[in-house]
């Protein structure tokens, strides 16, 4: 089943298996997601503070 940027698929194995993968479209946002998660573990301290 497609919901969208994840597909989901059951295997009706048992026990149930699921696998779960991203479609060709997640390919255009991959590398800016990516930079994004890598700038945020950068600047952990620096957003934790600025919660406080």
């Amino acid at each position: 089943m497609a919901v969208g940027l994840i597909t989901r698929t059951v295997h009706p194995d048992a026990p149930p298996r699921v696998e779960y993968a991203t479609p060709p479209l997640i390919d255009e946002i991959r590398e800016p997601l990516e930079a994004l998660a890598a700038w945020a573990n950068r600047n952990r301290p620096a957003i934790a503070a600025a919660r406080q």
